[in-house]
């Protein structure tokens, strides 16, 4: 696991998985792809929702990859993404979802966001891109304000292997790690 995040009002815990490209693992309900280069998120609540339960029951929330029944993706392939890294639940039960490392179709890593109440007839959330990070960066750290009109992320390392100057085309070559508020 990378990250967890807990929905407050659900107690489920959401775990990130966001590497697992060794050809030695074995396929089981924890790793349900192999190769899976593109990981999953899983999450996991206390048997029966007793907070004194001494066992939980888990299920896989998310598996990452192009989308479509090519790879087992539970995702359209519209937003597709691999790699997910950073995490965070927020009041409403939207499970954000940032990446980082490798994705489908060169992208670049990006933020995601899934909404467990909204489920196709199989019962896979929705899965929706918010934000699209520049070359070579990592996004990561996403947190709202209590009304959740604003939320804070953070573009990391930018143009690690080159190819950027972000946040600005200022002449200046190296770029700059930053935070982004985006204001509704």
């Amino acid at each position: 696991p990378e990250w967890t995040a807990v929905d407050e009002t659900t107690g489920l815990v959401y775990l990130t998985l966001t590497n697992n490209t060794s050809s030695a693992k074995v396929v089981n309900a924890a790793n349900p792809r192999n190769p899976n280069p593109w990981c999953h998120v899983v999450h996991m609540s206390e048997t029966g929702g007793a907070q004194t339960a001494t066992t939980f029951e888990w299920d896989l929330f998310v598996l990452a990859g192009p989308g479509g029944v090519v790879d087992g993706s539970t995702i359209d392939a519209d937003y597709a993404f691999g790699s997910p890294d950073g995490l965070c639940a927020d009041p409403d039960g939207r499970v954000w979802i940032q990446t980082d490392g490798r994705q489908p179709g060169s992208f670049n890593n990006q933020m995601l966001v899934a909404d467990p109440t909204d489920v196709d007839a199989a019962g896979r959330p929705a899965v929706k891109r918010f934000l699209t990070g520049v070359i070579g960066s990592e996004c990561t750290g996403v947190i709202a304000t209590p009304d959740q009109r604003t939320l804070f992320t953070n573009i990391q390392h930018p143009g690690e292997d080159g190819g950027s100057t972000w946040p600005q085309d200022d002449g200046l070559a190296t770029p700059r790690s930053a935070t982004v508020v985006v204001t509704r």
